[in-house]
């Protein structure tokens, strides 16, 4: 469910304070997302789309969820989805890059802001 609040942060002294978008995916769509083949060529297919849509994704280990992260973050004070931080997780980078994409373009539909919620820990999509 999306939360009402969903205006992104406003820019304070050049810094733009970012909210993560914290999804939590339903039994089908973790379903569907598992069983969507994902190879080294489509992850390259994905990072060219979002680097020429105006994001950057960065991957780090993600020691809460003691998992892989991979973060979208849009560049730029204009971008739609400025002020939100879409984390995808898994338990390799790719499942984590995998994760990402499926909710920015199949669930989202390239619009975050509806889908802002408070923290919680999501399971893989393994």
């Amino acid at each position: 469910m999306a939360n009402s609040n969903k205006k992104p942060p406003t820019p304070n002294n050049g810094f733009l304070p970012a909210k993560f978008i914290n999804y939590t995916l339903s039994k089908e769509q973790k379903d569907e997302l598992k069983a969507t083949e994902f190879s080294l060529e489509y992850a390259d297919d994905i990072l060219v789309k979002l680097t020429e849509a105006n994001y950057k994704v960065t991957f780090s280990y993600d020691d809460f969820a003691e998992c892989f992260a991979a973060h979208v973050v849009p560049k730029g004070t204009e971008h739609k989805n400025a002020g939100f931080i879409l984390a995808g997780r898994g338990s390799t980078p790719l499942k984590a890059l995998k994760q990402a994409a499926y909710m920015h373009w199949q669930i989202f539909d390239e619009d975050w802001s509806e889908f802002y919620t408070a923290r919680g820990r999501e399971s893989l999509d393994d």
